[in-house]
């Protein structure tokens, strides 16, 4: 990522933290393949925009 990308300071050690829990949690996977955390997005997407949508992540 370049440095235009995220304005959240440096360091930021509640970041930090919050990237590492993710890192713990979940490797890097293909979108074709389904994994909780994306499932969960997904329906959560789909309630907020109305429901009966199809959410695709690339």
């Amino acid at each position: 990522a370049g440095i235009a990308v995220v304005g959240l300071g440096h360091a930021n050690p509640e970041i930090a933290d919050a990237i590492a829990e993710q890192a713990r949690t979940l490797v890097h996977v293909s979108n074709l393949y389904g994994t909780v955390p994306g499932t969960d997005v997904a329906i959560t997407l789909d309630r907020l925009l109305g429901g009966g949508g199809q959410i695709f992540f690339t």
